[in-house]
């Protein structure tokens, strides 16, 4: 499966299956540009869906919600965001935050 529900996120199940098809269709060579990519839930699905591209992984990684219950795993509030997001999304090299 090439999207992750277990990564905490915004985005439904449905969302991350059409994030997989469109990701699908970029060329080898080709790139993704996502802003807005907290911990890391579409951007795996992006990356895993488009290995012949380049993911560039735009946030500030500055923010935390007061409380999360989303899908995914819980979330340690108190953790830094970026240092999350690189855990999540280690395993996929094509993946470039910025």
């Amino acid at each position: 499966m090439p999207y992750r529900m277990d990564i905490p996120g915004f985005m439904a199940e449905d969302d991350l299956k059409l994030i997989t098809v469109l990701a699908s269709k970029v060329p080898a060579g080709g790139s993704i540009v996502e802003v807005g990519s907290w911990l890391g839930m579409s951007t795996w699905a992006w990356a895993a869906s488009a290995p012949q591209a380049t993911v560039y992984a735009i946030d500030t990684w500055e923010w935390m919600p007061k409380s999360y219950a989303g899908p995914g795993a819980p979330v340690d509030l108190t953790a830094d965001p970026f240092d999350l997001f690189r855990q999540n999304v280690a395993e996929l090299p094509n993946i470039v935050p910025l």
